[in-house]
């Protein structure tokens, strides 16, 4: 896999010296709009129609005459950010990094919170406000990664840890501070009066793909720790019953279970594995159960359904109406898909909304509620979230919110709880730069999932990113949910 990654990047940086013109820069973001407007079943759920064209006139009118791939990068995110929807992307090469690798993004971490963006000191590990990265505001840098990252229900004033999305987010900021370092940052401490001038130099390539592996491996190491530390132990040492990505704890001296995922998986053997450890928890009867996403950014709703299945009643559903905008088995030239298994499913939705009636130029059908005869676990729930919980993983935690009244603990997430579009079932091709637009098929919609006016998931304890080291914010959320859940037994 790495082979192949790094044989992408000499192709990504030839590509990167060709110039694009205004002419061909005009057609693909012709091209993104009409494909938008004629595939995607969501588009104005967060912008008007108005206001959804005037955008695509500014981006038009404001095109230069020879652009770089990263301003013609700029123009689409911007384009393509403002539907506000997480599975609504624009790649690069085919998704394959290409112009941020030079910022060191795990030295020096970069984080947009509440519209302000932050860096986290390697020395201190304190979080301190950018003012600017060369000649660049950092609060540039960071509305245009709220104008342009593309999060179901917009950033707002949820928190993005930038290095955790690459390459969407970090090609923006290498378009705006450039691509190669080294970069004078100027910050201000929290605390101090004057601000911090240092030179932060560049990171190789290859060694930012491992620094991600041993990051990750850091973080999965630090949950462990604390966990220890709270007393928490595996029930079963037979890891083959289940697969790397769900992890299973119990404290007999807590009388609390524990259970985390990474993701929701497909295979059989996730579901087998899900079936096993929620059987074993009903057994032993916990107080609580702490089910953790701070680092699931998703995957299959039908594993999320599994393990919903045995904390809901039996019969229940996740979603309102399901939405589908263009039905036709006929797709565009330039259109792949992923793998086979999303083409079988795109033919499955084109037989069944083929029969729904258009009305305001969508097929929509009501969602049934859907039972999988499992039985329920009755106990308190703790759901864990963070910014980096996406996709499904949110909608397990809006649901959990409220259809048993699950407390919610972490980080303020973007993700909207009202409108839902699953993972795109391929990519369009844009004819002159390149690029890759993914567009979902499908979106859902849960008016009675709305908690506030933003329509947004606002844990009910939270823990501020900006107050721990990224490596440490899941430790620290399990611990405030052990502890509030202590408290209120204790109560």
């Amino acid at each position: 896999m790495f082979l192949g990654v790094l044989a992408a990047f000499p192709q990504s940086a030839a590509r990167a010296a060709e110039p694009i013109s205004r002419d061909e820069l005009r057609a693909d973001l012709t091209q993104a709009y009409d494909l938008l407007k004629s595939h995607h079943p969501n588009l104005h759920a967060h912008t008007s129609r108005e206001e959804f064209e005037a955008l695509y006139r500014r981006l038009i009118d404001s095109t230069g005459e020879a652009n770089s791939r990263l301003d013609a990068y700029g123009a689409l995110t911007a384009l393509v950010g403002a539907v506000c929807d997480e599975h609504t992307l624009t790649f690069m090469d085919n998704g394959v990094p290409g112009f941020h690798q030079g910022w060191p993004w795990f030295d020096y971490p970069l984080i947009v919170d509440r519209g302000k963006l932050y860096l986290e000191h390697p020395r201190s590990g304190t979080k301190d406000e950018v003012l600017s990265i060369g000649e660049v505001k950092g609060s540039d840098i960071a509305a245009s990664l709220a104008a342009r990252f593309p999060s179901d229900g917009c950033l707002g004033d949820g928190t993005l840890f930038v290095s955790e999305y690459l390459p969407v987010s970090g090609n923006i900021v290498a378009g705006m501070i450039g691509e190669s370092g080294p970069y004078v940052v100027r910050t201000h401490p929290r605390g101090f009066k004057v601000p911090r001038l240092e030179l932060v130099r560049v990171t190789d390539g290859f060694d930012l793909v491992l620094e991600r592996r041993r990051a990750e491996s850091r973080r999965f190491n630090k949950v462990r720790a604390a966990l220890r530390e709270l007393d928490f132990r595996q029930p079963d040492p037979d890891r083959k019953l289940r697969p790397a990505g769900l992890d299973y704890y119990y404290s007999d001296s807590r009388n609390l279970a524990y259970l985390q995922f990474d993701s929701f998986k497909t295979p059989s053997k996730s579901a087998q594995a899900i079936e096993l450890v929620m059987r074993d928890i009903i057994e032993k009867n916990p107080d609580a159960l702490i089910i953790d996403l701070v680092g699931n950014q998703g995957g299959s709703t039908n594993a999320a359904q599994m393990l919903m299945a045995f904390l809901l009643p039996r019969a229940h559903r996740l979603h309102g109406r399901a939405y589908v905008k263009n039905v036709s088995n006929d797709r565009p030239a330039n259109f792949k898909y992923f793998d086979e298994g999303a083409e079988k499913l795109h033919r499955y939705n084109t037989r069944f909304f083929g029969k729904r009636r258009v009305k305001g130029g969508l097929r929509s059908a009501h969602v049934k509620k859907r039972s999988f005869g499992k039985p329920d676990y009755k106990g308190q729930l703790y759901v864990l979230v963070g910014p980096t919980s996406r996709s499904n993983s949110i909608k397990v935690a809006t649901n959990l919110k409220r259809l048993r009244d699950a407390t919610i603990v972490g980080s303020l997430t973007a993700t909207d709880t009202v409108t839902y579009c699953p993972r795109a079932h391929g990519a369009f091709r844009l004819d002159h730069t390149g690029f890759t637009l993914q567009i979902p098929e499908l979106c859902f919609r849960s008016p009675e999932n709305r908690f506030n006016d933003e329509a947004s998931l606002v844990p009910d304890v939270e823990v501020s990113a900006l107050d721990v080291r990224q490596v440490d914010l899941n430790p620290r959320i399990i611990e405030t949910a052990v502890e509030m859940h202590h408290g209120v037994a204790t109560n």
